[in-house]
């Protein structure tokens, strides 16, 4: 590994950027070795944000499409061959023989099952990983998680998924992006209420719900300031 020399057991399953040099040596005769090569493209935003919560392996995954830098980043677990993450390999393997295709729902799905169970078993099979991972973009992590979390959602719920001060957190998301918390929190809210009109039939008090919102009246507020309209006005407006 990167000119290191490892020796693991069965059971071994390696996470590596494409700039990670790999070399194999069998240990034992009819050693079997199953690899996934993803393209950068595969990870779309709908995808990494199914799995933000699993936060250092998202950050592995949202730095390695990112960086810049062409370092090397990778770890290294070892599970027991009775580790259910076996099951999700293979199950991620059957439905990338079985439907051949780049943007299909069930294979993205059986991926994001298999990056789960990986960060679960973390904690105890995590034997290395290289120390280049930087945190210059824990930003788009934040952010993230924000906007999967818009209905409980509040600076002092975030700062403590984060361990940071709220007064902290709140600094570092005005340096980083130019916004406050609250006008990232306003805008993905005000977002995902366009969806809601134009994708489904739920009525304005069952969006201004799921939203996260206490009072009806600023919603309104927000909403007419931001695109000149009411909710019932664009969804008739777009929707015609």
């Amino acid at each position: 590994m990167d000119g290191k020399e490892f020796s693991y057991q069965a059971g071994a399953l390696i996470m590596a950027n494409q700039y990670t040099t790999i070399e194999y040596e069998e240990l034992e005769a009819n050693t079997a070795l199953l690899s996934f090569y993803f393209k950068k493209e595969y990870f779309n935003d709908a995808l990494l944000a199914q799995f933000v919560e699993e936060s250092m392996l998202y950050r592995f995954f949202v730095e390695s499409i990112k960086d810049t830098e062409k370092q090397s980043h990778y770890f290294i677990f070892q599970f027991s061959p009775t580790d259910d993450v076996h099951f999700y390999a293979l199950l991620l393997l059957k439905q990338i023989v079985k439907m051949r295709y780049f943007n299909n729902k069930v294979t993205k799905a059986a991926f994001v099952l298999f990056i789960i169970e990986i960060s679960q078993l973390s904690d105890k099979c995590l034997q290395m990983k290289d120390s280049n991972l930087s945190s210059s973009l824990l930003v788009e992590e934040i952010l993230a998680y924000i906007q999967t979390h818009l209905a409980e959602i509040n600076l002092t719920t975030t700062a403590e998924k984060f361990h940071f001060h709220p007064n902290y957190l709140s600094s570092f998301i005005k340096k980083n992006t130019n916004k406050t918390f609250s006008e990232w929190l306003a805008f993905y809210r005000l977002e995902y209420a366009k969806k809601y009109l134009l994708q489904t039939n739920l009525t304005i008090q069952n969006i201004i719900e799921e939203l996260g919102y206490s009072d009806k009246a600023h919603f309104f507020k927000l909403f007419k300031e931001t695109y000149q309209l009411t909710p019932g006005q664009y969804r008739k407006k777009h929707c015609a």
